[in-house]
């Protein structure tokens, strides 16, 4: 047999192998299909969300005390913390400092004290009844106002417009806003994006995920909105070469970073994925630098100026942290050789508690789900993800880098940053890891890190359309099922 002959029947044979199992149309994707999975979505989130607010006693969350201090300061019209005895913080009505009084580390650790339902929302904040206002001073007074406008709107809405001033009803009015604000903008997301669908639905509604969107803190608007800004770029990325991106798109492009800066101005890399998009697109390089003109004013407005009117406000107090913060600046300055050791030493000593708290460690870094659904969760995302990353065409390998770029600008900052701001506070000064880093702040950031592989392997696969519909169940049954068994775990932790 000739070499001719072994590469005809080679050929022949690869092309009897492709023939069977590939065709010559591409995957597409089905239209029934993402509507169920944004019925789906929206379905629930507004359950698992309504009962995460109804079962969560207050302040069960990290923070929650300063997220609760800084929205009752908006809502009763000061947008800016204020100094008091050379210390930032905000004046606080007698009924909310009554409700935190009488609340506050009730639930801290595992042997907290337990409330039963009616002595919680029937009984117990009746009873409170203080004569005066407080001046409450905690370290995250001058965290961006702009970042509680949303819960602040909701919170607004039950006291100023039906006249309800009882702190408990408040606090739920504000949960429920940031709720729909988190449920609106994933569905959005979810209509908008190209790719990932089934990945992007797993992502939204992991416990911790749906739990920070049904809270006061920041990060019910700070995921979506990542997420939202993930299917934005893809649709401007993936859209038809003689595409022209509209004054539309830039604007909710805007809008979307608008809020990604008022609540934490470490993601802003992400938009540095725009940079993959076709000049073409933008019908210039003009109209080009005069988004990114736009996209800089955004900044200017809604980080910039908040952050220089709060350091105003706060400087010249007197903060007794500040002196072991400025030693561990020194001795980082003077040390730089040590980043490596400390990205090295966080890494092995955080993975750990990343993998777990990422997917749901929930109340106050406390409730922990039995690892057997941590790792069921985890396969079926894994699965999905790497199955529709698989039928991705087009993604070239400027585009691979630049979906990666951002979140190692943030993961570097991160770590940096809280081994300058927050380690000291807990460690010693000079130490060789970084401490305070979660993994629910890498829920912004997974689904760009996963396009890194993305890939048209089965793109043509003849029964790839079979396996979506399977996987779309699949994600749709284990939505539902952690979806009853977050509020139980909650139950069997606070109320049982």
């Amino acid at each position: 047999m000739t070499v001719k002959d072994i590469s005809t029947r080679a050929r022949n044979g690869f092309l009897s192998f492709k023939g069977k199992y590939f065709s010559a149309e591409p995957y597409t994707e089905n239209e029934d299909q993402s509507k169920r999975l944004i019925k789906c979505f929206v379905v629930f989130a507004l359950v698992l969300g309504i009962l995460i607010v109804l079962i969560s006693p207050p302040f069960t969350m990290p923070d929650e005390n300063a997220h609760y201090i800084n929205i009752c300061r908006i809502i009763d019209g000061d947008l800016f913390p204020k100094v008091q005895d050379n210390a930032v913080g905000s004046w606080i009505t007698a009924d909310q400092n009554g409700y935190l009084d009488a609340f506050y580390g009730k639930y801290d650790g595992v042997n907290g004290q337990k409330f039963n339902f009616w002595e919680l929302y029937f009984q117990e904040y009746l009873k409170l009844e203080y004569d005066h206002s407080v001046f409450y001073a905690t370290r995250l007074s001058t965290i961006n106002p702009l970042a509680y406008i949303i819960p602040s709107i909701g919170g607004g809405l039950v006291q100023n417009v039906f006249g309800v001033s009882n702190p408990s009803t408040i606090v739920m009015g504000a949960k429920l806003a940031s709720l729909a604000f988190y449920i609106v903008l994933i569905a959005l997301a979810l209509k908008i994006t190209p790719v990932l669908k089934r990945t992007m639905l797993l992502v939204a509604l992991m416990p911790m995920s749906i739990y920070q969107g049904a809270s006061l803190s920041y990060d019910a608007i700070l995921i979506p909105s990542a997420i939202l800004l993930f299917a934005l770029a893809m649709k401007l990325f993936f859209s038809p070469e003689d595409y022209v991106i509209s004054i539309k798109d830039i604007v909710c492009v805007c809008v979307t970073c608008a809020f990604l800066f008022t609540t934490k101005i470490a993601y802003a890399p992400l938009i540095i994925f725009f940079l993959a998009i076709s000049i073409k697109k933008f019908g210039g390089i003009k109209r080009f630098f005069i988004c990114i003109g736009a996209l800089a004013g955004v900044g200017i407005v809604f980080y910039l100026l908040p952050t220089i009117i709060c350091s105003a406000i706060s400087r010249g107090t007197v903060n007794t942290q500040f002196a072991v913060l400025d030693e561990q600046k020194e001795f980082f300055m003077s040390h730089l050789g040590i980043i490596f050791p400390v990205f090295k030493n966080t890494i092995k000593n955080s993975l750990g508690f990343w993998t777990t708290s990422f997917f749901g460690t929930l109340g106050n870094l406390d409730t922990s789900f039995p690892v057997i659904f941590l790792i069921i969760y985890y396969l079926v995302l894994y699965i999905t993800a790497l199955t529709e990353l698989s039928t991705i065409k087009g993604f070239n390998w400027k585009a691979r880098l630049l979906s990666i770029a951002g979140p190692i600008i943030f993961f570097v900052g991160t770590i940096v940053s809280m081994y300058l701001a927050w380690t000291p506070l807990v460690a010693e000064v000079g130490g060789d890891y970084s401490t305070g880093t979660q993994g629910r702040y890498f829920i912004p950031v997974v689904l760009f890190c996963m396009m890194l592989v993305a890939n048209p392997l089965l793109r043509r696969f003849k029964h790839i359309d079979k396996v979506i519909a399977i996987e779309t169940e699949v994600a749709r049954m284990t939505c539902l099922i952690y979806t009853i068994l977050t509020p139980l775990i909650l139950i069997l932790r606070y109320w049982v």
